[in-house]
């Protein structure tokens, strides 16, 4: 009977043993869960400040683009991004945006173009959370308002605006306003981020003829997030 009694205490003993085991690696593990979720969405801001610098090649699409060809232009801006630790964001920009362009006379090419606008852009930013990083895609719209225009032959300047009436007789050479469809991905880590977007010409900017244009470009842009 004692060696019975001895017995049923040593398995009592052992069954609480592991019991209390199992409930520490059940805490550990849910600790160590909670902490992972964390981890995967980084604590940022609930809306931010951009500012952005890009590199951007444009051309033009559409009947009376015949005799213009592309070239690379520049961007300048500063956004503010709201809803910035959501899995959906929301991006109001204005951008100092100068595009570029050839236009042959014949096989000369040798006539550039340059169109200074200032862009207002509107996206959406759906993402996904890392660590310390996070990848979004962005789709939204542009108006392009243009500021002004330049006109150039092996350098020399022509004094020419393409916006204004001096570029045809018949009035402006291009429109000073158009609308783009923007759409991209963003991968940002920490407080920088690199941006590749498209624009899309939506609206005709030829204004000489009934053959419409629209202008295109694709930039490459890096920012910095305050």
């Amino acid at each position: 009977m004692r060696i019975f009694f001895i017995s049923l205490a040593l398995v009592i003993s052992c069954i609480t043993s592991a019991q209390e085991t199992n409930n520490n690696w059940w805490e550990s593990y849910n600790n160590s869960s909670s902490k992972t979720a964390v981890r995967n969405k980084p604590d940022w801001s609930p809306m931010v400040t951009k500012i952005q610098a890009s590199l951007n090649v444009d051309w033009m699409s559409g009947k009376a683009a015949d005799g213009f060809e592309g070239s690379v232009g520049y961007s300048l801006g500063v956004s503010e991004d709201f809803f910035n630790d959501k899995n959906l964001g929301f991006e109001v920009g204005a951008y100092y945006s100068k595009s570029c362009l050839s236009m042959g006379i014949g096989d000369d090419y040798n006539t550039s173009i340059g169109l200074n606008y200032l862009e207002i852009q509107a996206m959406a930013n759906p993402r996904l959370f890392f660590e310390t990083s996070s990848v979004e895609l962005n789709l939204g719209l542009a108006y392009n308002f243009g500021m002004w225009g330049s006109m150039s032959y092996k350098s020399k300047d022509l004094d020419v605006n393409p916006f204004s009436r001096k570029a045809s007789s018949n009035g402006a050479l291009l429109k000073n306003n158009h609308l783009s469809m923007l759409y991209g991905v963003t991968f940002r880590w920490e407080h920088f981020y690199f941006r590749t977007l498209m624009h899309q010409g939506l609206t005709n900017i030829a204004n000489v003829g009934s053959n419409k244009a629209y202008l295109w470009n694709w930039d490459l842009s890096i920012g910095y997030i305050f």
